[in-house]
């Protein structure tokens, strides 16, 4: 009966090459995903600038990525991403600040190593005026994430979100592509 198992797992994976993972948001509600897309607004409003903390409009308009998860947030992430969904160094976003270290899951740079990330909720910014992100409690969350348009950032780029839970644990969700 195993051998059949076997067998038939590795004729469906033969038949094609499946999508990077999307790590489930909380590991006991396989159900409930870390979402991620274009949001409406993309790249027609400024909310942010380049750097990290730079929690105000800066003259040049922004991407907007629209993130759906269930569950307190810590911290969020938007990482540069390779074929397989692993960071891959060459751009990251997130709501650290200063010498606050990135979770190994995400990336090796620190907090200050990285540009900034304006998170609102029901187009109220959830972040400090240092940058950091205020903590998100439990419940069902719509956020609406914006990052500066820099030339890392080009056509075809793959970002992928990620969050920390108060616990430290690390949820991967899903990707686009510029």
């Amino acid at each position: 009966m195993r051998a059949i198992a076997a067998v038939a797992m590795l004729l469906l994976l033969a038949c094609g090459t499946p999508a990077p993972p999307t790590t489930p948001a909380d590991p006991a509600n396989p159900a409930t995903r870390l979402t991620l897309a274009l949001a409406p607004d993309s790249s027609k409003v400024d909310r942010i600038g380049a750097l990290d903390g730079a929690i105000k409009p800066d003259g040049v308009n922004d991407y907007a990525f629209a993130v759906g998860f269930d569950g307190a947030i810590k911290a969020i992430f938007l990482a540069a991403v390779d074929e397989t969904g692993k960071s891959n160094g060459r751009y990251q976003a997130d709501t650290l600040i200063g010498d606050q270290e990135v979770p190994k899951e995400v990336s090796v740079k620190w907090g200050g190593g990285t540009a900034g990330l304006a998170v609102f909720e029901n187009d109220k910014l959830l972040n400090e005026p240092s940058g950091a992100l205020r903590p998100i409690g439990e419940g069902a969350h719509r956020l609406v994430l914006y990052i500066a348009m820099v030339p890392q950032l080009t056509p075809g780029t793959r970002l992928r979100v990620f969050i920390q839970r108060p616990d430290g644990v690390v949820a991967a969700g899903d990707i686009v592509t510029l």
